[in-house]
């Protein structure tokens, strides 16, 4: 595939957005590089290798929110702060301030437990 090929392919469609173009470069890059070095390659397609060999820190919440729903569950009072250490002691690393977060987008605030009514200077 030539770059006059790349280019047809590549900006054929105008609302293609520039994350759009890096990902189908790398997807070329990633196809061709069993014949050429990613090093031309990347010249070729005027991009950084660096934006080829990049991988997203995918941080999959999803785990997180069933444990979090699980304990909230069985510890309906328990409060962010608990909630987190419950987490640090099943092993899931998960700082404060995402925790405080995850809770509050998938809890919606938990729930909280009745104040005690003092009867005794009435």
């Amino acid at each position: 595939m030539l770059k006059k090929d790349w280019d047809y392919d590549c900006n054929a469609s105008p609302k293609m957005d520039s994350e759009q173009q890096v990902k189908r470069k790398c997807e070329l890059v990633k196809a061709m590089s069993q014949e050429y070095p990613v090093t031309t390659l990347c010249q070729i397609f005027e991009m950084n290798r660096s934006s080829f060999y990049y991988q997203s820190a995918t941080n999959s919440d999803d785990e997180v929110k069933h444990t979090i729903a699980e304990i909230a569950a069985e510890h309906p009072t328990y409060g962010y702060w608990r909630i987190t250490a419950m987490l640090h002691q099943q092993g899931q690393i998960v700082n404060n301030k995402c925790g405080l977060r995850l809770i509050r987008d998938f809890v919606l605030g938990g729930q909280m437990s009745e104040k005690k009514v003092s009867y005794y200077r009435q």
